[in-house]
């Protein structure tokens, strides 16, 4: 019910998965949801030299609103 807002950084791996996850949330409280979310995306991995490597840091902000009742 309360609003916030993330700046989450992370490392995409070469598997294209995110890592090393670092949420920044205000309320603190929002932290650990909001690494679970990201540890669920799949990125497309950077390359090096042709091979998939790791990408580190990446920033992905994150704004949370409070669900709207319809009158």
């Amino acid at each position: 019910k309360q609003e916030g807002a993330c700046a989450v950084k992370y490392t995409v791996g070469a598997d294209g998965r995110p890592k090393d996850i670092q949420p920044n949330c205000t309320p603190a409280e929002y932290n650990e949801g909001i690494a679970a979310e990201i540890a669920k995306m799949k990125f497309k991995p950077g390359l090096k030299d042709g091979a998939p490597t790791d990408w580190p840091g990446m920033t992905q902000p994150v704004n949370l609103t409070a669900v709207k009742k319809k009158t």
